[in-house]
């Protein structure tokens, strides 16, 4: 499941401390709430690019039972941005 917008602003927040990103977070509360949108329903999954300027690629792994996103990039270990359990997942979309 992507983050939504809201997501990344919260987790900015939160890595940088960055209190100044508070009025766009309640601009964005406001707007879902009155859209009555629900961001825990999986119905978009980034596959990845393998185009990016750093020379880094994204995809998606499915490995041990579970789904990840991961980045790599040449000479470093991969990454792994997002990881949920495929019986989860599979939960979710019922």
């Amino acid at each position: 499941m992507s983050n939504t917008h809201l997501d990344e602003l919260l987790a900015k927040r939160e890595s940088d401390g960055c209190k100044e990103l508070e009025d766009e977070i309640a601009e964005v509360k406001k707007v879902s709430t009155e859209l009555k949108v629900d961001d825990k329903i999986p119905c978009y999954f980034n596959s990845g690019c393998c185009s990016l300027a750093n020379a880094a690629i994204t995809g998606l792994e499915i490995i041990e039972e579970k789904i990840q996103l991961i980045k790599c990039k040449a000479g470093e270990s991969k990454t792994v941005k997002r990881e949920e359990s495929l019986s989860k997942l599979f939960e979710l979309l019922r």
